[in-house]
Protein backbone atom coordinates (compact mmCIF):
# COMPACT_ATOMS: atom_id res chain seq x y z
CA UNK A 1 0.00 0.00 0.00
CA UNK A 2 1.81 3.25 -1.29
CA UNK A 3 0.83 6.34 0.92
CA UNK A 4 2.69 8.91 -1.54
CA UNK A 5 -0.71 8.84 -3.50
CA UNK A 6 -3.84 10.19 -3.04
CA UNK A 7 -5.63 7.72 -1.94
CA UNK A 8 -3.15 5.70 -1.26
CA UNK A 9 -3.20 2.43 -3.88
CA UNK A 10 -2.45 -0.94 -3.64
CA UNK A 11 -0.13 -3.41 -5.51
CA UNK A 12 0.80 -7.13 -5.28
CA UNK A 13 5.05 -8.09 -4.85
CA UNK A 14 6.19 -11.51 -5.27
CA UNK A 15 8.74 -11.90 -2.96
CA UNK A 16 11.41 -14.20 -3.87
CA UNK A 17 13.01 -15.45 -0.16
CA UNK A 18 10.59 -16.83 1.12
CA UNK A 19 6.54 -17.43 0.45
CA UNK A 20 5.49 -16.81 3.90
CA UNK A 21 7.53 -13.95 4.54
CA UNK A 22 6.15 -11.58 7.14
CA UNK A 23 7.13 -8.41 7.71
CA UNK A 24 7.88 -7.15 11.18
CA UNK A 25 9.11 -3.78 10.96
CA UNK A 26 9.65 -1.42 8.22
CA UNK A 27 11.58 2.52 7.18
CA UNK A 28 10.95 4.99 4.93
CA UNK A 29 12.75 7.82 4.06
CA UNK A 30 11.89 11.58 4.71
CA UNK A 31 9.84 11.71 1.53
CA UNK A 32 8.16 8.22 2.21
CA UNK A 33 10.09 6.08 -0.49
CA UNK A 34 10.55 3.02 0.99
CA UNK A 35 13.97 2.09 2.27
CA UNK A 36 14.07 -1.14 4.08
CA UNK A 37 11.69 -4.11 5.63
CA UNK A 38 12.34 -7.04 7.31
CA UNK A 39 10.93 -10.54 9.18
CA UNK A 40 13.47 -10.62 11.67
CA UNK A 41 15.04 -13.03 9.45
CA UNK A 42 16.57 -11.09 6.85
CA UNK A 43 16.73 -7.46 5.42
CA UNK A 44 15.06 -6.58 2.37
CA UNK A 45 15.86 -3.43 0.81
CA UNK A 46 13.53 -1.07 -1.84
CA UNK A 47 13.35 -3.28 -4.50
CA UNK A 48 12.49 -6.48 -2.39
CA UNK A 49 15.54 -8.08 -2.62
CA UNK A 50 18.01 -9.21 0.54
CA UNK A 51 20.24 -6.73 0.82
CA UNK A 52 23.92 -6.74 1.06
CA UNK A 53 25.02 -8.26 4.42
CA UNK A 54 21.30 -8.89 5.33
CA UNK A 55 21.07 -12.61 5.50
CA UNK A 56 21.08 -14.34 9.32
CA UNK A 57 20.06 -10.74 10.99
CA UNK A 58 19.90 -13.07 14.31
CA UNK A 59 22.36 -15.82 14.38
CA UNK A 60 21.15 -19.43 16.34
CA UNK A 61 19.07 -22.63 15.79
CA UNK A 62 15.91 -20.57 16.71
CA UNK A 63 16.60 -18.72 13.63
CA UNK A 64 17.57 -21.30 11.55
CA UNK A 65 14.25 -23.49 12.51
CA UNK A 66 12.03 -20.63 12.21
CA UNK A 67 13.01 -18.49 9.65
CA UNK A 68 13.27 -21.50 7.17
CA UNK A 69 9.73 -23.21 7.92
CA UNK A 70 7.79 -19.97 9.14
CA UNK A 71 9.15 -17.23 7.00
CA UNK A 72 9.75 -15.12 10.20
CA UNK A 73 11.20 -15.18 13.47
CA UNK A 74 9.02 -16.20 15.93
CA UNK A 75 8.21 -13.02 18.03
CA UNK A 76 6.21 -9.99 17.44
CA UNK A 77 7.49 -6.48 18.13
CA UNK A 78 11.18 -7.46 18.34
CA UNK A 79 12.64 -5.15 15.85
CA UNK A 80 12.19 -1.44 14.80
CA UNK A 81 14.08 1.21 12.47
CA UNK A 82 15.14 4.08 14.21
CA UNK A 83 16.54 7.02 11.61
CA UNK A 84 19.90 8.30 11.72
CA UNK A 85 20.41 11.63 13.58
CA UNK A 86 22.51 13.35 10.74
CA UNK A 87 22.92 11.39 7.96
CA UNK A 88 19.53 11.09 6.11
CA UNK A 89 20.81 8.18 4.31
CA UNK A 90 21.28 5.78 7.74
CA UNK A 91 19.57 4.13 9.86
CA UNK A 92 20.08 2.07 12.99
CA UNK A 93 17.87 -1.34 13.19
CA UNK A 94 17.24 -2.53 16.78
CA UNK A 95 16.74 -6.37 17.25
CA UNK A 96 16.39 -9.13 19.50
CA UNK A 97 17.91 -12.79 19.42
CA UNK A 98 15.87 -15.98 20.71
CA UNK A 99 18.09 -17.82 22.66
CA UNK A 100 17.21 -21.74 23.61
CA UNK A 101 16.08 -21.55 27.22
CA UNK A 102 18.79 -22.93 29.39
CA UNK A 103 19.77 -26.58 30.26
CA UNK A 104 17.16 -27.00 26.93
CA UNK A 105 18.52 -27.19 23.13
CA UNK A 106 15.23 -26.70 21.81
CA UNK A 107 14.05 -23.97 19.70
CA UNK A 108 10.26 -24.43 21.29
CA UNK A 109 11.46 -23.08 24.24
CA UNK A 110 12.93 -20.26 22.98
CA UNK A 111 13.53 -16.25 24.90
CA UNK A 112 14.60 -12.97 23.92
CA UNK A 113 18.32 -13.03 25.48
CA UNK A 114 20.89 -10.97 23.09
CA UNK A 115 20.21 -6.97 22.35
CA UNK A 116 21.68 -5.84 19.09
CA UNK A 117 22.12 -2.46 16.89
CA UNK A 118 22.90 -2.87 13.35
CA UNK A 119 23.10 -0.06 10.68
CA UNK A 120 21.37 -0.34 7.45
CA UNK A 121 22.95 2.59 4.73
CA UNK A 122 22.10 3.62 0.78
CA UNK A 123 25.72 4.53 -0.66
CA UNK A 124 23.61 6.92 -2.71
CA UNK A 125 19.99 8.46 -2.60
CA UNK A 126 19.92 6.51 -5.99
CA UNK A 127 21.39 2.77 -4.97
CA UNK A 128 19.56 0.47 -2.44
CA UNK A 129 20.40 -0.24 1.40
CA UNK A 130 23.04 -2.25 2.64
CA UNK A 131 23.78 -3.25 6.20
CA UNK A 132 27.34 -2.03 7.61
CA UNK A 133 27.05 -3.33 10.69
CA UNK A 134 25.70 -5.33 13.12
CA UNK A 135 26.91 -5.16 17.49
CA UNK A 136 25.16 -7.00 19.72
CA UNK A 137 24.81 -3.86 22.88
CA UNK A 138 23.62 -6.82 25.42
CA UNK A 139 24.18 -10.46 26.07
CA UNK A 140 22.55 -12.94 28.17
CA UNK A 141 20.25 -10.09 29.89
CA UNK A 142 16.54 -10.61 30.27
CA UNK A 143 14.23 -8.78 27.96
CA UNK A 144 10.83 -9.26 26.65
CA UNK A 145 9.92 -9.37 22.86
CA UNK A 146 8.01 -6.42 22.52
CA UNK A 147 9.94 -3.35 22.02
CA UNK A 148 8.51 0.15 21.64
CA UNK A 149 10.45 3.26 20.63
CA UNK A 150 9.26 6.81 21.82
CA UNK A 151 11.09 10.53 20.80
CA UNK A 152 13.14 11.61 23.92
CA UNK A 153 11.42 15.30 24.89
CA UNK A 154 14.62 16.86 24.41
CA UNK A 155 13.20 16.37 20.41
CA UNK A 156 16.25 14.66 19.12
CA UNK A 157 16.82 11.23 21.54
CA UNK A 158 14.96 8.03 21.32
CA UNK A 159 13.64 5.79 24.74
CA UNK A 160 13.98 2.25 24.04
CA UNK A 161 11.26 0.48 26.31
CA UNK A 162 10.73 -3.17 27.10
CA UNK A 163 8.41 -4.71 29.39
CA UNK A 164 10.42 -6.88 32.17
CA UNK A 165 11.60 -9.78 31.48
CA UNK A 166 9.15 -13.05 32.82
CA UNK A 167 9.46 -16.85 31.76
CA UNK A 168 7.45 -19.57 32.65
CA UNK A 169 10.91 -21.64 32.01
CA UNK A 170 12.33 -21.04 35.79
CA UNK A 171 8.81 -21.75 37.09
CA UNK A 172 8.81 -24.71 39.83
CA UNK A 173 5.98 -25.89 37.82
CA UNK A 174 7.87 -26.00 34.30
CA UNK A 175 10.70 -27.35 35.51
CA UNK A 176 8.65 -30.57 36.49
CA UNK A 177 7.90 -30.96 33.19
CA UNK A 178 11.73 -30.22 31.99
CA UNK A 179 12.88 -31.86 28.83
CA UNK A 180 10.15 -33.54 27.38
CA UNK A 181 10.33 -36.74 24.81
CA UNK A 182 7.41 -36.54 23.62
CA UNK A 183 4.75 -34.05 21.81
CA UNK A 184 2.45 -35.66 24.04
CA UNK A 185 4.30 -34.83 27.19
CA UNK A 186 4.79 -30.97 25.76
CA UNK A 187 1.13 -30.97 25.02
CA UNK A 188 0.16 -31.73 28.49
CA UNK A 189 2.54 -28.71 29.90
CA UNK A 190 0.85 -26.33 27.64
CA UNK A 191 -2.67 -27.55 28.81
CA UNK A 192 -1.57 -27.38 32.36
CA UNK A 193 -0.27 -23.69 31.90
CA UNK A 194 -3.04 -22.11 29.54
CA UNK A 195 -5.76 -23.73 32.06
CA UNK A 196 -4.06 -22.16 35.06
CA UNK A 197 -2.67 -18.78 34.11
CA UNK A 198 -3.11 -17.46 37.72
CA UNK A 199 -0.23 -20.15 39.20
CA UNK A 200 2.44 -17.95 36.55
CA UNK A 201 1.98 -14.22 37.21
CA UNK A 202 4.77 -11.98 38.13
CA UNK A 203 5.30 -8.36 39.31
CA UNK A 204 5.20 -6.18 35.83
CA UNK A 205 8.06 -3.87 35.24
CA UNK A 206 10.17 -1.93 32.38
CA UNK A 207 13.40 -1.96 31.16
CA UNK A 208 14.72 1.28 29.04
CA UNK A 209 17.36 2.33 27.14
CA UNK A 210 17.85 5.80 25.58
CA UNK A 211 19.75 5.73 22.24
CA UNK A 212 21.46 9.14 21.95
CA UNK A 213 24.05 10.46 19.20
CA UNK A 214 27.17 8.93 21.12
CA UNK A 215 25.27 5.31 21.40
CA UNK A 216 22.73 3.34 23.32
CA UNK A 217 23.00 4.32 27.21
CA UNK A 218 21.15 1.75 29.66
CA UNK A 219 19.70 -0.31 30.77
CA UNK A 220 18.88 1.92 33.05
CA UNK A 221 17.61 1.17 36.89
CA UNK A 222 14.39 -1.28 36.48
CA UNK A 223 11.37 0.15 36.99
CA UNK A 224 8.65 -1.98 38.59
CA UNK A 225 4.96 -0.92 38.38
CA UNK A 226 1.36 -1.77 37.77
CA UNK A 227 -0.15 -4.82 38.73
CA UNK A 228 0.40 -9.05 38.12
CA UNK A 229 1.17 -9.78 34.65
CA UNK A 230 1.16 -13.61 32.97
CA UNK A 231 4.52 -14.17 31.46
CA UNK A 232 3.38 -14.91 28.06
CA UNK A 233 2.87 -13.82 24.52
CA UNK A 234 2.70 -10.05 24.51
CA UNK A 235 0.54 -8.62 21.68
CA UNK A 236 0.50 -5.03 22.05
CA UNK A 237 3.18 -2.62 23.21
CA UNK A 238 2.30 0.69 22.35
CA UNK A 239 2.96 4.31 22.62
CA UNK A 240 0.34 7.18 21.79
CA UNK A 241 1.15 9.44 18.87
CA UNK A 242 1.88 12.11 20.98
CA UNK A 243 4.06 9.64 23.39
CA UNK A 244 2.07 10.70 26.54
CA UNK A 245 0.14 7.03 26.85
CA UNK A 246 1.28 3.38 26.33
CA UNK A 247 -0.96 -0.18 26.28
CA UNK A 248 0.39 -3.29 27.06
CA UNK A 249 -1.46 -6.15 26.23
CA UNK A 250 -0.85 -9.80 26.43
CA UNK A 251 -2.96 -12.78 26.92
CA UNK A 252 -4.80 -13.67 30.25
CA UNK A 253 -3.33 -10.41 31.30
CA UNK A 254 -5.34 -8.54 29.38
CA UNK A 255 -4.67 -4.96 28.74
CA UNK A 256 -2.86 -1.94 31.34
CA UNK A 257 -2.75 1.36 30.42
CA UNK A 258 0.09 4.07 31.78
CA UNK A 259 1.28 7.87 31.47
CA UNK A 260 4.76 8.05 30.63
CA UNK A 261 7.11 11.08 30.64
CA UNK A 262 9.30 11.30 28.08
CA UNK A 263 11.90 13.73 30.01
CA UNK A 264 12.74 10.80 32.51
CA UNK A 265 11.44 7.42 31.07
CA UNK A 266 9.20 6.55 33.58
CA UNK A 267 5.85 5.00 33.70
CA UNK A 268 3.18 6.02 35.92
CA UNK A 269 -0.21 5.74 36.80
CA UNK A 270 -1.27 1.87 35.86
CA UNK A 271 -4.73 1.02 34.62
CA UNK A 272 -5.89 -2.11 33.99
CA UNK A 273 -8.42 -2.13 31.49
CA UNK A 274 -11.58 -5.10 32.28
CA UNK A 275 -12.55 -7.03 30.24
CA UNK A 276 -9.57 -8.06 27.57
CA UNK A 277 -8.36 -11.06 30.02
CA UNK A 278 -8.05 -14.50 28.42
CA UNK A 279 -7.23 -13.06 24.63
CA UNK A 280 -5.17 -15.78 22.70
CA UNK A 281 -5.88 -15.14 19.06
CA UNK A 282 -6.03 -11.29 19.42
CA UNK A 283 -2.75 -9.75 17.62
CA UNK A 284 -2.42 -5.92 17.69
CA UNK A 285 -5.03 -5.75 20.61
CA UNK A 286 -4.90 -2.38 21.06
CA UNK A 287 -3.56 1.27 19.03
CA UNK A 288 -4.43 4.96 19.99
CA UNK A 289 -6.42 7.40 17.39
CA UNK A 290 -4.02 10.03 15.46
CA UNK A 291 -4.77 12.84 17.86
CA UNK A 292 -3.96 10.07 20.89
CA UNK A 293 -7.36 10.65 22.60
CA UNK A 294 -9.10 7.73 22.04
CA UNK A 295 -7.82 4.03 22.51
CA UNK A 296 -9.40 1.32 19.94
CA UNK A 297 -9.38 -2.41 21.54
CA UNK A 298 -10.17 -5.53 20.52
CA UNK A 299 -10.47 -9.37 21.30
CA UNK A 300 -10.75 -10.60 17.22
CA UNK A 301 -14.35 -10.97 17.75
CA UNK A 302 -15.33 -7.19 18.73
CA UNK A 303 -13.55 -4.03 18.40
CA UNK A 304 -14.52 -0.84 20.59
CA UNK A 305 -13.22 2.77 21.00
CA UNK A 306 -12.39 3.97 24.80
CA UNK A 307 -11.77 8.04 25.75
CA UNK A 308 -8.77 8.29 27.58
CA UNK A 309 -9.71 11.78 29.31
CA UNK A 310 -12.74 12.10 32.24
CA UNK A 311 -15.44 11.08 31.19
CA UNK A 312 -14.27 7.63 30.29
CA UNK A 313 -16.50 6.38 27.77
CA UNK A 314 -16.72 2.68 26.10
CA UNK A 315 -18.13 1.99 22.90
CA UNK A 316 -18.61 -0.99 20.79
CA UNK A 317 -18.16 -0.31 16.92
CA UNK A 318 -18.32 -3.64 15.71
CA UNK A 319 -18.92 -7.73 16.13
CA UNK A 320 -17.88 -10.05 14.03
CA UNK A 321 -19.00 -12.94 16.38
CA UNK A 322 -22.12 -12.79 14.35
CA UNK A 323 -21.33 -10.69 11.27
CA UNK A 324 -22.48 -11.36 7.37
CA UNK A 325 -20.16 -14.59 6.68
CA UNK A 326 -17.08 -13.89 5.26
CA UNK A 327 -14.62 -16.50 4.36
CA UNK A 328 -11.83 -16.71 6.43
CA UNK A 329 -11.82 -12.78 7.60
CA UNK A 330 -14.72 -12.23 10.63
CA UNK A 331 -12.27 -10.92 12.92
CA UNK A 332 -10.12 -7.48 13.76
CA UNK A 333 -6.43 -8.27 13.96
CA UNK A 334 -3.50 -5.52 14.12
CA UNK A 335 -4.55 -1.88 13.60
CA UNK A 336 -1.92 0.31 12.28
CA UNK A 337 -2.14 4.42 12.01
CA UNK A 338 -1.76 5.13 8.28
CA UNK A 339 -0.12 8.61 7.36
CA UNK A 340 -3.58 9.80 5.79
CA UNK A 341 -4.72 9.77 9.62
CA UNK A 342 -7.15 6.72 9.09
CA UNK A 343 -6.84 3.28 10.84
CA UNK A 344 -6.10 0.06 9.25
CA UNK A 345 -7.29 -3.13 10.15
CA UNK A 346 -6.27 -6.65 9.16
CA UNK A 347 -9.29 -8.82 8.61
CA UNK A 348 -8.02 -12.49 8.66
CA UNK A 349 -7.28 -15.39 6.38
CA UNK A 350 -8.82 -12.86 3.32
CA UNK A 351 -8.35 -10.57 0.85
CA UNK A 352 -9.61 -7.64 2.41
CA UNK A 353 -8.81 -4.98 5.43
CA UNK A 354 -10.86 -2.89 7.24
CA UNK A 355 -10.37 0.57 7.79
CA UNK A 356 -11.74 3.34 10.16
CA UNK A 357 -12.19 6.53 8.12
CA UNK A 358 -11.87 9.25 11.17
CA UNK A 359 -10.63 7.59 14.48
CA UNK A 360 -10.58 11.05 16.20
CA UNK A 361 -14.20 11.71 16.05
CA UNK A 362 -15.92 9.82 19.19
CA UNK A 363 -18.29 6.89 18.70
CA UNK A 364 -19.88 5.80 15.71
CA UNK A 365 -19.31 8.67 13.88
CA UNK A 366 -15.44 7.39 13.17
CA UNK A 367 -17.37 5.40 10.63
CA UNK A 368 -15.37 2.14 10.50
CA UNK A 369 -15.79 0.17 7.56
CA UNK A 370 -15.44 -3.53 7.04
CA UNK A 371 -13.86 -5.00 4.42
CA UNK A 372 -13.90 -2.14 2.43
CA UNK A 373 -10.23 -2.59 0.84
CA UNK A 374 -9.63 -5.79 -1.32
CA UNK A 375 -6.17 -6.97 -1.48
CA UNK A 376 -4.20 -8.73 -4.84
CA UNK A 377 -4.72 -12.05 -2.84
CA UNK A 378 -5.70 -13.79 0.22
CA UNK A 379 -3.26 -12.89 3.43
CA UNK A 380 -2.87 -13.54 7.08
CA UNK A 381 -1.38 -10.94 8.99
CA UNK A 382 0.23 -12.26 11.79
CA UNK A 383 2.77 -9.26 12.68
CA UNK A 384 2.15 -5.45 12.89
CA UNK A 385 4.58 -3.43 11.58
CA UNK A 386 6.56 -2.21 14.44
CA UNK A 387 7.75 1.74 14.00
CA UNK A 388 7.71 4.76 15.70
CA UNK A 389 5.85 8.28 15.28
CA UNK A 390 9.13 9.53 13.33
CA UNK A 391 7.49 12.92 13.89
CA UNK A 392 6.94 13.31 17.21
CA UNK A 393 8.84 16.86 18.29
CA UNK A 394 10.24 17.91 21.65
CA UNK A 395 8.01 18.90 24.36
CA UNK A 396 8.05 22.83 23.72
CA UNK A 397 8.86 24.84 27.14
CA UNK A 398 9.22 21.80 28.93
CA UNK A 399 12.39 20.97 31.32
CA UNK A 400 13.78 18.84 28.65
CA UNK A 401 13.63 21.65 26.40
CA UNK A 402 17.46 22.38 25.70
CA UNK A 403 18.72 21.78 22.17
CA UNK A 404 16.81 24.52 20.99
CA UNK A 405 14.61 21.72 18.35
CA UNK A 406 11.32 23.45 17.80
CA UNK A 407 8.09 22.05 16.75
CA UNK A 408 6.96 23.92 13.49
CA UNK A 409 4.32 22.39 11.91
CA UNK A 410 5.03 20.32 8.23
CA UNK A 411 1.61 21.29 6.31
CA UNK A 412 -0.61 17.79 5.24
CA UNK A 413 -4.44 16.97 4.92
CA UNK A 414 -6.57 15.00 3.39
CA UNK A 415 -10.17 15.02 1.55
CA UNK A 416 -13.35 12.13 1.86
CA UNK A 417 -16.69 12.29 -0.01
CA UNK A 418 -18.35 11.12 2.44
CA UNK A 419 -21.82 9.62 2.32
CA UNK A 420 -24.48 12.38 1.94
CA UNK A 421 -26.94 13.50 -0.31
CA UNK A 422 -24.73 16.62 -1.78
CA UNK A 423 -22.66 15.18 -3.82
CA UNK A 424 -20.01 18.23 -3.55
CA UNK A 425 -19.47 18.53 -0.48
CA UNK A 426 -16.12 17.54 0.90
CA UNK A 427 -14.25 16.68 4.32
CA UNK A 428 -11.42 18.37 4.80
CA UNK A 429 -8.75 16.59 7.52
CA UNK A 430 -5.95 18.15 8.84
CA UNK A 431 -2.91 15.79 9.29
CA UNK A 432 -0.45 17.86 10.28
CA UNK A 433 2.84 17.36 12.14
CA UNK A 434 4.26 19.09 14.81
CA UNK A 435 1.80 20.22 17.13
CA UNK A 436 0.05 23.34 14.30
CA UNK A 437 -2.44 25.59 16.84
CA UNK A 438 -4.01 27.73 13.96
CA UNK A 439 -5.35 26.45 10.07
CA UNK A 440 -6.11 28.69 7.33
CA UNK A 441 -8.01 26.51 4.40
CA UNK A 442 -7.88 28.33 0.82
CA UNK A 443 -10.87 25.93 -1.53
CA UNK A 444 -9.57 27.60 -4.62
CA UNK A 445 -13.12 28.86 -5.00
CA UNK A 446 -13.05 31.98 -3.45
CA UNK A 447 -13.70 30.80 0.16
CA UNK A 448 -11.50 30.09 3.34
CA UNK A 449 -12.12 28.46 6.72
CA UNK A 450 -10.08 28.82 10.05
CA UNK A 451 -11.14 25.23 10.92
CA UNK A 452 -8.87 22.84 11.82
CA UNK A 453 -11.31 19.87 9.86
CA UNK A 454 -13.76 22.05 7.60
CA UNK A 455 -16.77 20.75 5.70
CA UNK A 456 -17.27 22.41 2.09
CA UNK A 457 -19.70 22.89 -0.51
CA UNK A 458 -18.87 23.55 -3.91
CA UNK A 459 -21.28 25.61 -6.00
CA UNK A 460 -20.16 23.38 -9.22
CA UNK A 461 -18.49 20.65 -9.83
CA UNK A 462 -14.63 21.50 -11.07
CA UNK A 463 -10.76 21.09 -10.40
CA UNK A 464 -9.61 22.90 -7.30
CA UNK A 465 -6.45 23.92 -6.00
CA UNK A 466 -6.97 23.62 -2.43
CA UNK A 467 -4.39 24.67 0.19
CA UNK A 468 -3.50 24.30 3.86
CA UNK A 469 -1.55 27.20 6.12
CA UNK A 470 -0.68 25.00 9.38
CA UNK A 471 1.28 27.47 11.96
CA UNK A 472 1.73 28.06 15.69
CA UNK A 473 4.36 30.00 17.74
CA UNK A 474 7.50 28.53 16.08
CA UNK A 475 6.25 29.12 12.66
CA UNK A 476 4.54 28.08 9.38
CA UNK A 477 4.07 26.02 6.50
CA UNK A 478 1.70 25.63 3.59
CA UNK A 479 0.54 22.21 1.40
CA UNK A 480 -1.69 22.49 -1.97
CA UNK A 481 -3.73 19.26 -3.46
CA UNK A 482 -5.58 19.60 -7.02
CA UNK A 483 -8.79 18.68 -6.23
CA UNK A 484 -11.32 17.19 -8.44
CA UNK A 485 -15.58 16.87 -7.92
CA UNK A 486 -18.03 15.82 -9.22
CA UNK A 487 -16.14 15.38 -12.58
CA UNK A 488 -15.62 12.23 -15.15
CA UNK A 489 -12.60 10.46 -15.41
CA UNK A 490 -11.26 12.31 -18.59
CA UNK A 491 -12.05 16.04 -16.89
CA UNK A 492 -10.41 15.15 -13.46
CA UNK A 493 -6.78 13.73 -13.72
CA UNK A 494 -6.74 12.12 -10.45
CA UNK A 495 -8.47 8.95 -12.04
CA UNK A 496 -6.14 8.18 -14.96
CA UNK A 497 -4.17 6.65 -12.29
CA UNK A 498 -6.67 5.67 -9.47
CA UNK A 499 -8.77 3.70 -12.02
CA UNK A 500 -6.63 1.68 -13.92
CA UNK A 501 -7.85 -1.56 -16.37
CA UNK A 502 -5.91 -4.25 -17.89
CA UNK A 503 -4.44 -5.78 -20.20
CA UNK A 504 -5.62 -4.13 -23.37
CA UNK A 505 -6.33 -6.03 -25.35
CA UNK A 506 -7.51 -9.00 -23.33
CA UNK A 507 -8.53 -12.75 -24.20
CA UNK A 508 -10.03 -14.11 -20.48
CA UNK A 509 -8.64 -12.20 -16.95
CA UNK A 510 -9.21 -8.70 -17.49
CA UNK A 511 -8.25 -6.69 -14.47
CA UNK A 512 -10.14 -3.11 -13.09
CA UNK A 513 -7.64 -1.64 -9.95
CA UNK A 514 -10.34 0.77 -8.26
CA UNK A 515 -8.42 3.41 -5.95
CA UNK A 516 -10.02 6.44 -4.23
CA UNK A 517 -13.34 5.78 -3.22
CA UNK A 518 -14.47 3.44 0.06
CA UNK A 519 -17.39 1.81 -1.33
CA UNK A 520 -18.28 0.10 -4.14
CA UNK A 521 -18.84 1.50 -7.70
CA UNK A 522 -20.52 0.51 -10.65
CA UNK A 523 -18.67 -0.18 -14.05
CA UNK A 524 -20.79 -0.56 -17.21
CA UNK A 525 -19.63 -2.23 -20.76
CA UNK A 526 -21.04 -1.50 -24.04
CA UNK A 527 -20.47 -2.47 -27.42
CA UNK A 528 -19.99 -0.15 -30.78
CA UNK A 529 -23.16 -0.02 -31.08
CA UNK A 530 -24.17 1.47 -27.60
CA UNK A 531 -25.80 -1.45 -26.39
CA UNK A 532 -25.14 -2.67 -22.67
CA UNK A 533 -23.26 -6.00 -22.65
CA UNK A 534 -22.70 -6.66 -18.77
CA UNK A 535 -22.83 -4.49 -15.52
CA UNK A 536 -20.49 -5.28 -12.47
CA UNK A 537 -19.79 -4.21 -9.09
CA UNK A 538 -16.31 -3.14 -7.93
CA UNK A 539 -14.90 -2.73 -4.62
CA UNK A 540 -11.45 -0.93 -3.61
CA UNK A 541 -8.08 -3.11 -4.29
CA UNK A 542 -8.10 -5.55 -7.92
CA UNK A 543 -10.96 -6.91 -9.59
CA UNK A 544 -10.56 -9.65 -12.20
CA UNK A 545 -13.55 -10.41 -14.40
CA UNK A 546 -13.61 -13.36 -16.36
CA UNK A 547 -14.81 -12.04 -20.64
CA UNK A 548 -14.25 -15.03 -21.85
CA UNK A 549 -17.50 -14.80 -23.13
CA UNK A 550 -17.04 -12.11 -25.03
CA UNK A 551 -16.76 -12.10 -28.95
CA UNK A 552 -13.85 -10.38 -30.08
CA UNK A 553 -14.02 -7.01 -31.08
CA UNK A 554 -14.21 -3.45 -29.39
CA UNK A 555 -15.91 -2.46 -26.46
CA UNK A 556 -16.86 0.10 -24.17
CA UNK A 557 -16.40 0.68 -20.39
CA UNK A 558 -17.23 3.42 -17.87
CA UNK A 559 -16.84 3.55 -13.91
CA UNK A 560 -19.28 5.81 -12.41
CA UNK A 561 -20.24 6.59 -8.53
CA UNK A 562 -23.96 7.17 -7.82
CA UNK A 563 -24.31 9.64 -10.51
CA UNK A 564 -20.84 10.30 -11.24
CA UNK A 565 -18.72 9.12 -14.08
CA UNK A 566 -15.23 8.69 -13.11
CA UNK A 567 -13.31 6.94 -15.68
CA UNK A 568 -14.02 5.26 -19.53
CA UNK A 569 -11.72 3.55 -21.86
CA UNK A 570 -12.10 1.11 -24.39
CA UNK A 571 -10.72 -2.78 -24.57
CA UNK A 572 -10.05 -4.73 -27.03
CA UNK A 573 -11.29 -8.63 -26.93
CA UNK A 574 -9.24 -11.08 -28.85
Amino acid sequence: MDFNTFPPTISQQDFPLHWNFTVHAIIADQQGKLVAYTNGCDVVNENHQLMENGDTLNPGLVSLYYCREDGQYPAEQECTFLPDFEDPNKYHLFHIEFVPAPDTNNYYYDIPRRFYHSIVEKPSADQPAVMTQKQLLVSDIPLSQSMAAVRHANGRDWWIVFPRFMTIYDHPIFQAYEHPDSVTHLDNLWNFVNTHPEQFLDTLGFVRYLFTPTGVEGPFEEQIIGGLWWPGQIRTAEFSPDGSKYVLGAPFSGLQLFDFDRCTGLFSNPITIDGYSGIIAGRGMAIFSPDSKYLYLHDSQKLYQRSLSEPITETLLGDMSNPPFYVGGNHWFNPMNGPDGKLYLAAGDTNTMHRIEFPNRPGADCQVKRHVIKLPTRYVMRSRFNFANYRLGPIDGSSCDSLGIDNVPLANFRYDLEDTLQPLQLTFTDVTDYEPSTWQWFFGDGQSSNEQNPVHVYAHSGTYQVCLTASNANGSSTFCRTVGIGLVGTENPAWEELIQAYPNPVSEQWTILINGVDHPVKMTLSDCTGRYIATHSLTVGINDLNINDLKPGVYFWEVRDKNVGLKKGKVVKI
